[in-house]
């Protein structure tokens, strides 16, 4: 019996390991060729994994939580990935607020507030900054945007692009 149940958790494992690699595959796939002067970050919702072009080539990276939609604003654990581009993402314990540094722009978001600050500006949000699954989700357009990045949805591959 007990060699039974190892069998079928290792079948079990292996067929979550395969339909991880199709993931990643499709992933290949659908990238466009890189810049190589250029910083990309691609994002798939309801996914963890994520592709990030530097150097003319694309990399793999990992989400502790997979972006989510929220009242049609795509929410994402910001850290990680302003981090590729070299923004410094700062979490203050306390009063519940993440900043974001990027060259001479800084957006803060307080948790479930819909008043962001930008440079000094106060700015309403559509919908707040969260915790999801412990890990801080900001509104990914709103703060890239404020920061100087662009952002395009791919609605077909459910995809969110990030460039500089």
């Amino acid at each position: 019996v007990q060699e039974i149940k190892q069998i079928l958790l290792d079948d079990q494992q292996g067929e979550q390991q395969d339909v991880q690699q199709d993931e990643q595959q499709d992933i290949q796939q659908e990238l466009p060729p890189p810049k190589p002067d250029e910083i990309s970050v691609v994002l798939y919702l309801d996914r963890t994994n994520y592709s990030v072009a530097k150097n003319g080539t694309w990399q793999e990276a990992s989400l502790d939580v997979a972006p989510i939609l929220v009242e049609q604003r795509t929410l994402v654990p910001l850290r990680g990935v302003l981090e590729q581009f070299g923004a410094n993402v700062e979490w203050v314990p306390g009063i519940n607020q993440v900043k974001v540094k990027y060259k001479d722009k800084e957006v803060v978001l307080t948790l479930d507030s819909t008043d962001a600050v930008v440079n000094g500006q106060v700015i309403k949000l559509d919908v707040p900054a969260r915790v999801v699954k412990g890990r801080t989700l900001i509104p990914l357009r709103f703060v890239s945007e404020q920061i100087g990045m662009n952002v395009k949805w791919d609605g077909q591959t459910k995809s969110i692009i990030i460039t500089e």
